[in-house]
């Protein structure tokens, strides 16, 4: 966790990385020969992405800070954008959004200015989900039906499941926020879109996902069917999701998939299925995990000791839940407030993306997306 909590400042123009120095397989003061560099990056890439899709977070990041160095020294302008992908979602799991605004922006920048289309479907992505995090949902929206509609148009199967795996996040938190706020006439709309979108996923990811962005997309879209009303239709799938991500060494995506599995069998009623699945969750988690997730388990843990009619440790865990709300809110409002100071105009952005690349379809996020 200490490179992401302590987060080397970052001079995205130059991609230099202020207090590491670069080091070459010959030690300081050696720089490493174009195939060396392109052999190293190769590897950080490989690493990064292993450690990402296991979850380990803190060590993906450090694995892309260095493959980045790499990869912008060779100009290698798709494989920098693809390590500012890793970077910037590892960064927002974290709740470093200001960071990974930073990262996800200057994906952005380099996928427009250097032609590269799938890049820029990545950072969409990143840009999406960071404002439906913020309560942000029809900005969230339309950045990921614009990423989802590119991917289309790609006919990239990889980068079309990125793409409506944050569409799917997005909404599953609109649609949480909204039921949190009684706004049950939006809610039922969200609900809507998300049945429909969740539907796709779960086609197009497959009964046996194949590849970690396929076990993402089909762990949200599980959940977005629960979270749409057809609760008991998904549980063998999380449930199915947890044991193939494990098997996969996928160890984050099985964890929000227990998580969401509890959920959902909590909705059915099976509490007692529900408990021995979030006592099974609660164990594995530490401070290297995402906030967000131990947040949610703490809520489960705290729903189910209400429950059981146990109000000593419903309020405990009331209490350190809410400590790490507070934790939370007070970096979504940096991010906020950074929004807000850099003026940035999402409708500008938008614009801009369809004067360069041309635009294949609305970017209305309405009932009709």
């Amino acid at each position: 966790m200490a490179a992401l909590r302590e987060l080397d400042v970052i001079d995205i123009s130059s991609v230099s990385l202020t207090g590491h120095e670069k080091v070459g397989p010959g030690g300081i003061g050696r720089q490493p020969l174009p195939a060396e560099a392109f052999d190293e990056a190769l590897a950080l890439t490989a690493e990064m992405h292993r450690q990402f899709s296991a979850g380990l977070l803190d060590d993906a990041f450090k694995a892309g800070r260095q493959a980045l160095v790499r990869w912008h020294a060779l100009q290698a302008h798709q494989q920098s954008c693809d390590v500012l992908h890793v970077m910037a979602w590892a960064c927002m799991e974290h709740e470093q959004g200001v960071e990974a605004l930073a990262l996800a922006r200057h994906a952005l920048r380099l996928s427009r200015v250097h032609a590269q289309p799938q890049a820029l479907i990545k950072a969409l992505s990143v840009l999406a989900v960071l404002h439906g995090r913020l309560h942000d949902p029809a900005v969230g929206e339309q950045l990921a039906m614009q990423a989802l509609s590119r991917a289309r148009d790609l006919h990239d199967r990889a980068i079309l499941s990125l793409a409506l795996d944050a569409l799917l996040r997005v909404l599953l938190e609109a649609h949480d926020a909204q039921r949190a706020a009684r706004d049950l006439e939006t809610a039922q709309a969200t609900a809507e879109r998300l049945r429909r979108h969740a539907n796709q996923g779960m086609v197009h990811s497959g009964p046996v996902p194949g590849s970690f962005d396929d076990m993402q997309l089909r762990i949200h879209a599980a959940a977005g069917l629960a979270a749409s009303g057809r609760i008991l239709d998904v549980v063998p799938a999380l449930v199915d999701c947890v044991d193939r991500a494990k098997r996969e060494g996928y160890l984050g995506a099985a964890r929000w998939a227990q998580l969401f599995s509890a959920h959902a069998l909590m909705l059915t009623g099976d509490i007692a299925a529900a408990a021995a699945t979030g006592a099974e969750l609660a164990p594995l988690l530490s401070a290297d995990d995402p906030p967000r997730l131990r947040l949610a388990c703490l809520r489960l843990q705290q729903r189910q000791a209400e429950h059981a009619g146990d109000s000593s440790a419903a309020q405990g865990l009331f209490e350190r839940s809410g400590s790490l709300q507070e934790t939370l809110l007070r970096q979504r409002f940096k991010l906020r407030d950074t929004l807000r100071r850099s003026g940035d105009d999402v409708m500008r952005v938008l614009s801009g993306l369809d004067e360069r690349w041309g635009s294949s379809e609305t970017t209305n996020p309405g009932p009709s997306a």
